[in-house]
């Protein structure tokens, strides 16, 4: 805990969040999957339109571990150790995942 509070990593959550969300939302092509962005620091929580438990197979082939709950939320709760570049880079990665599943629920959409 010392070593936590001496390096006010603590201060960091803010803007690691906003800069991880601002690559997500920059990095979705279809705002239509999207229903919300809930944040509190470095705890986040994406709400997709759709239920979205396949995400977590897919975000791990990309090298991101994620959790989904309630079926259509994405949760993060990355370290707080983490550097703006990771946080904007995994953002952006993440989005892509996403951007790659939602293109999959509308094909598999029109195909009904």
């Amino acid at each position: 805990l010392d070593t936590l509070a001496e390096s006010q990593a603590h201060t960091r959550a803010e803007p690691l969040g906003a800069a991880l969300v601002a690559a997500l939302r920059a990095a979705l092509g279809d705002p239509g999957c999207l229903v919300q962005i809930r944040r509190a620091g470095l705890m986040i929580g994406i709400e997709l339109s759709a239920e979205c438990g396949a995400l977590v197979g897919d975000a791990l082939q990309a090298g991101l571990l994620i959790n989904v709950t309630a079926g259509r939320t994405v949760r993060l709760l990355p370290p707080l150790v983490m550097s703006e570049t990771q946080a904007r880079d995994f953002g952006a990665r993440l989005g892509a995942v996403v951007n790659a599943w939602w293109a999959r629920q509308s094909e598999l959409a029109g195909a009904a």
